[in-house]
């Protein structure tokens, strides 16, 4: 077994793949070294791809903070590595000499379009380390010192349709979701529940357990953080089309925040448990919309961490990043290749690029 294909199979990540498996991606893969203070990705630069770091240590710099070190077994790259459009939220640099497994963004297309495990295992791996970076940015905004919001009293509340939106329009709406086929979007609202929300509900409790996420169908909701020394802070507003909760749906951890109904409207549910019922095409597809939805999550808690008691919109924040733009999925499982005429989401770097090799 070569260097690279040993190194990859003592990752725990990838335990379990086969040797067939991992020899298959060897040509995709680069082992890097990098000196003390050699960047590997700069702040604002379009996505090369992603690494894995084998030995030594890294730092993560956001706009005006840091936001912590990676080490050894650490995925860095996961936020924009999957997305097309996406730059670098972070500065990452090396703190001592350090040695990586590099994966190309072309490399990574390819692997997907093979359906291959190790696209599987990769994609776990990044919504693994993306619930955990964002419960920890949320947490350095906490430390901050951040200023409680006022008591604001909710708006009259206006009665809610007599039927919620449909369910197909609002999934297009979700981060991954605009480019998806007709077939898999109706396959994917098989795995939702619909259900009614009154103004001043709270929908989830921060520190609850955690067994499900929503889509705002109508009207508006609020995500806040409890403050140590009382009150409370806002993270987010969500209106129609914005998700809320979806780190249950990959790590099962306690709510990180309260999600609270500004008005009367209408959710849809999905469990935990519902998409293990939907086909490989629809799962690998939602799986790759809670991606997107957390890469647009860690942004917005970058974005609040480096402006404290700035708007919070999810939305807005969305489509700055290029998540919306997402991962479409064309083809089943006989025929993965993504036509050329369409958006390739992990595309080469242009011409000139900074690329990690």
């Amino acid at each position: 077994m070569s260097t690279i294909a040993r190194k990859l199979a003592e990752l725990p990540a990838f335990v379990g793949l086969s040797e067939d498996t991992l020899r298959g991606s060897l040509r995709f893969w680069s082992l890097v070294t990098l000196p003390p203070d050699a960047p590997l990705f700069t702040r604002g630069e379009p996505s090369t791809g992603l690494a894995i770091v084998l030995s030594g240590r890294l730092r993560a710099v956001g706009d005006r903070a840091e936001l912590g070190e990676l080490g050894p077994g650490e995925l860095v790259g996961e936020v924009t590595a999957f997305l097309d459009g996406a730059r670098s939220s972070a500065t990452v640099t090396a703190l001592e000499e350090t040695t990586l497994l590099s994966l190309r963004s072309s490399g990574l297309l390819a692997l997907r379009r093979q359906r291959s495990p190790l696209y599987d295992a990769l994609l776990g791996q990044a919504l693994t380390t993306l619930c955990a970076r964002v419960r920890a940015v949320n947490d350095m905004v906490l430390s901050q010192g951040v200023v409680a919001d006022p008591d604001l009293s909710l708006p009259p509340a206006e009665p809610a349709a007599a039927e919620p939106p449909p369910l197909l329009d609002l999934l297009r709406r979700l981060p991954g979701q605009a480019e998806l086929p007709e077939r898999l979007l109706h396959e994917l609202t098989t795995a939702f529940t619909v259900q009614s929300m009154r103004a001043g509900q709270r929908l989830v409790l921060e520190g609850d357990a955690a067994d499900c996420a929503f889509v705002v169908a109508e009207g508006q909701v609020r995500a806040t953080r409890a403050l140590p020394g009382g009150g409370n802070i806002t993270l987010a507003r969500l209106g129609p089309g914005d998700p809320f909760g979806v780190n249950a749906l990959v790590d099962r951890s306690p709510r990180s925040a309260t999600c609270l109904a500004e008005s009367d409207g209408w959710l849809y549910r999905v469990s935990a448990a519902a998409p293990a019922r939907l086909s490989a095409d629809g799962s690998l597809a939602w799986r790759e919309t809670l991606l997107a939805t957390l890469a647009t999550q860690l942004r917005l808690a970058n974005h609040l961490l480096d402006a404290p008691g700035a708007d919070a919109d999810f939305r807005a924040e969305a489509r700055a990043s290029g998540a919306l733009l997402g991962l479409p999925l064309s083809g089943g499982v006989a025929n993965p290749v993504v036509p050329a005429a369409l958006r390739d989401p992990l595309r080469p770097p242009r011409e000139g690029a900074p690329v990690v090799e």
